[in-house]
């Protein structure tokens, strides 16, 4: 996962800086202190653990502005390598689902799977 980000974090770095309305240029402003993988990490624990910033940040050596930046930069970097089954695609319209969807064993690590009903 780390790879696919770090080869894509360049674009996506572009993509979130090409705006007509910014005023620093690509590559200003602060520079970050941990890694990406560390910042990943954090931000996955936040979305896993679902307890409020200041504790993620105290665990990670970060404050609550680093893991409320990470989340609104990194999340869709993260959403963008994770690979999604076609079960769990945002439905529009109020759309069903026609028939009963599962997942090619290929799809799951060692055979395991980790279901979280937490919304």
């Amino acid at each position: 996962m780390l790879d696919k980000m770090e080869a894509k974090l360049p674009a996506h770095e572009m993509e979130r800086h090409a705006r007509d309305d910014r005023k620093r240029a690509v590559g200003a402003g602060r520079k970050f202190d941990q890694s990406l993988a560390q910042r990943t990490v954090a931000v996955l624990s936040y979305l896993r653990l679902h307890v409020p910033q200041l504790v993620i940040a105290l665990m990670f050596g970060q404050t609550q502005c680093d893991i409320s930046r990470d989340l609104r930069r990194l999340l869709p970097l993260i959403i963008a390598v994770l690979p999604c089954p076609e079960v769990w695609e945002i439905m529009k319209d109020n759309q069903e689902l026609k028939k009963l969807v599962t997942l090619p064993s290929e799809q799951l690590a060692n055979g395991r799977v980790l279901v979280d009903a937490t919304e």
